[in-house]
């Protein structure tokens, strides 16, 4: 077992490896969370195990974490180092794996990888890459007793956000996989005080793209809807781009594991670890028992059955 462990600020990465070889393939098998994480948060999370269904205090664990290292019946209430992640789908600088790879590319030298998200006992391959966008909208400052003098740039948000509301994403369907791309305000900035026409008002705007794309051509294709709506005083800054991963089903050993599980196969519509592991010219995909659409909440759990037939389907990958 090689172990690696970093600190950074106040967030913290703690990942332990195990090198293995399956059927001629490196896969090594780690254990821990890729994410740089608020290291002031307690460490502590109660965990419930029955025969039937495991669930944790820790939001996240369940789906991704524990079924890795907790055999559902072994126990009936355990106590389990779980750090919580301090956020889903965290900008890439605070990806621990950017800095895994930076210092220690030796620990996840691979030919292919499995990454536990949760997928519901299914294959997600591959992830769509994910960008995040600010727009800022000038104006001209007014007492609203004489508005007209102004230019509101709240208003000027208007016509933007129809933009966005009627934008017709792409569907692309790359290797079996049909991905779904989606442009989308998060957010909205503005105002000044209550009896003044504001000068400026911004947008932060996610990017949802599919492999086929590269996080240049993704900004290049943003830019470019976004060119008719926007002023010569106004601007557009990309605050984060994390690329996207194609499915890698062309992998015997990933192959492998979804003709001997009898498993579907769909995109990954989220951003996950994938992408780092694709930009290393390794094939990786999305596999675990957890719900995607429960996790991170507070009654969150996996079932008995789950976690066993992912466990059955690994098996079979490993040892057919």
């Amino acid at each position: 077992m090689k172990f690696f462990k970093t600190e950074k600020g106040k967030r913290k990465l703690n990942i332990e490896v195990y090198p293995s070889t399956v059927k001629g393939h490196r896969l090594p098998l780690a254990r821990g969370r890729t994410m740089l994480m608020d290291a002031s948060w307690p460490s502590k999370r109660e965990v419930a195990v029955t025969t039937r269904i495991v669930r944790s205090s820790a939001r996240g664990s369940v789906s991704m974490g524990l079924p890795a290292r907790q055999n559902c019946g072994l126990a009936k209430r355990a106590v389990e180092d779980v750090d919580e992640p301090a956020d889903e789908e965290v900008a890439a600088e605070h990806n621990g794996l950017r800095e895994l790879f930076a210092q220690r590319p030796d620990l996840l030298a691979a030919d292919v990888a499995v990454l536990g998200e949760p997928t519901s006992g299914q294959i997600e391959a591959g992830c769509q890459g994910t960008m995040r966008l600010r727009v800022t909208l000038g104006g001209a400052r007014a007492h609203t007793a004489r508005a007209w003098m102004g230019t509101n740039a709240i208003h000027r948000l208007g016509p933007l956000l129809d933009a966005l509301a009627a934008y017709v994403p792409r569907e692309p369907v790359l290797e079996g996989c049909r991905f779904h791309e989606g442009l989308v305000a998060v957010d909205v900035v503005g105002g000044v005080a209550g009896n003044v026409v504001p000068d400026e008002a911004s947008v932060v705007i996610n990017h949802r793209y599919a492999p086929d794309r590269s996080p240049a051509q993704a900004e290049a294709h943003v830019r470019e809807f976004l060119a008719p709506l926007l002023g010569k005083y106004d601007s557009v800054e990309v605050t984060d781009n994390a690329s996207a991963a194609r499915p890698g089903m062309d992998h015997a050993l990933l192959a492998s594991l979804a003709s001997a599980g009898g498993l579907e196969v769909n995109a990954k519509l989220g951003w996950t670890d994938v992408a780092f592991f694709s930009e290393q010219g390794i094939p990786a995909i999305n596999f675990g028992p957890g719900d995607a659409l429960i996790a991170h909440t507070s009654d969150e759990f996996v079932t008995g059955e789950r976690l066993q037939h992912c466990y059955d389907a690994l098996t079979a990958m490993l040892t057919g």
